[in-house]
Parts: C-alpha cells; sequence; structure tokens
C-alpha cells in the first residue's frame, strides 16, 4: 500500500514536468510570431522585446536572434545588432545563407568597420622628431648668444649681424620644436581616440561583444544554448 501510494505521488509530481517544458517550447514560439509581426507593422522595440521574451523561454529559439538583429539594427543599435545576426547565423551553421540576414551584417560590418589609420603614428614619430631637432637648434642659437654676451652686464659683446642671426636660430628653434611637441601630441591623442574606438566596437555596456552557442551533456542528452547577452 505505501508503494503504491509512494509510487502515485510521484507520478503526479513529475508529469506535470514535460507539460511545463512543452508549454515555454510553445510559448516561445509564440513570442516569435509576435516579434515577427511586430517587425512586420514596423514596430521594431516591440518586436525586440518579443524576440528577448522568447530567447528566456527558450534560448535555442534561432529565429528569435534573426528578429532582434534586425529589429535593433533599424533601432541605430548596431553592435547590439551585429551580435544577435552573429549568433544566428553561428546556430545556422550548414544551412543555406539567408540573404537579409547576410546583406544586415555587410551593412553593420561597413558601419562599424575602424580602418587602423598610419596618421596618429605617422603624426607621433615625425612630430617627435621636428620637436627635438626644433628644441636643438634653439639650444645651438641660445649657446651663441650666451657665448657672445657679457654674463655680467648682459651686454653683446659680438656684431650686431651675428646677434640677430643667432637670436633669429634660436627663435626659429623654438617654434619648430613647438609644432613638432604639437604635432606629437595630437598623434598620440589620436591614436589613443581611435584604439578606444577599436575597442567599443567589440564591447556592449563595457562588456566584451560575445554571443556564442554551446554545447553540452545532460542526463537527457545534449544540452544546446547560447551564451552572451540578449
Amino acid at each position: 500500500m505505501n508503494r503504491l501510494l509512494i509510487a502515485c505521488l510521484a507520478a503526479c509530481l513529475l508529469s506535470p514536468l514535460p507539460a511545463r517544458a512543452d508549454d515555454l517550447t510553445d510559448e516561445a514560439r509564440r513570442q516569435v510570431e509576435l516579434a515577427k509581426q511586430d517587425f512586420a507593422d514596423g514596430a521594431f522595440e516591440r518586436a525586440a522585446n518579443a524576440a528577448t521574451s522568447a530567447l528566456r523561454l527558450d534560448p535555442t529559439r534561432r529565429e528569435a536572434f534573426k528578429i532582434k538583429g534586425l529589429a535593433l539594427e533599424q533601432m541605430g543599435q548596431d553592435k547590439e545588432a551585429l551580435a544577435m545576426l552573429g549568433a544566428y547565423r553561428s546556430l545556422s551553421a550548414g544551412l543555406p545563407p539567408e540573404p537579409a540576414v547576410e546583406e544586415a551584417v555587410a551593412r553593420l560590418e561597413r558601419k562599424l568597420e575602424v580602418r587602423v589609420s598610419p596618421v596618429p603614428a605617422i603624426l607621433g614619430a615625425s612630430g617627435g622628431i621636428v620637436a627635438a631637432g626644433g628644441f636643438a637648434v634653439a639650444a645651438v642659437g641660445y649657446a651663441q648668444v650666451a657665448d657672445t654676451t657679457n654674463g655680467r652686464f648682459g651686454e653683446h659683446l659680438g656684431s650686431a649681424e651675428g646677434y640677430r642671426s643667432a637670436f633669429g636660430l634660436h627663435v626659429a628653434g623654438l617654434v619648430a620644436g613647438g609644432v613638432g611637441a604639437g604635432a606629437a601630441v595630437a598623434g598620440l591623442v589620436s591614436g589613443l581616440l581611435q584604439r578606444k574606438r577599436l575597442r567599443d566596437i567589440r564591447t556592449v555596456g563595457g562588456t566584451a561583444l560575445q554571443v556564442t552557442p554551446t554545447a553540452g551533456f545532460g542526463p537527457d542528452g545534449v544540452v544546446l544554448g547560447f551564451t552572451g547577452r540578449w
């Protein structure tokens, strides 16, 4: 009798689990259909939200990644859109490529692409060389003035022409050094900004941009899913 009671209780407790799993799958499918309709109606934010709901219910719902990615592109969230479409393509490996997705990915990659420009490096290097040379020339001109000036009375002992030449050399060196230093600083700042831009493209909200498929083994067999942000 006790064994029969225990068996009945176990059946009652365990039987809702498959039904609940089916309910979650059905609801995820329904959210995907809502997302498709919202996207077709131009309600891109609602479409993205519905796709997010579908993914929370079923993280392997492939179509939800595509709809959310396309909706986010329309909303101007390019990095997030590219991550979603990248996840969709990963899950669709082995299937024929979908033109709409491929075109969207190409657009987003063109928009987000930042070519590594050699200008910051050229500015920094050439500016540093000009600055060093300019200040060296200024030092030479100053030394020439100092060598022909009475240190006690500040009186120039050489010719007026020689003084003007040495003083002009000193001033020209200072100007060239200042221009070179400015170019070097500009190269450094532009290089840092370019580096930040490249880093920002690969991050969303300070987190490395990554939405990738995962696979594992559980008591019921192979478990497929995704890791990342959605």
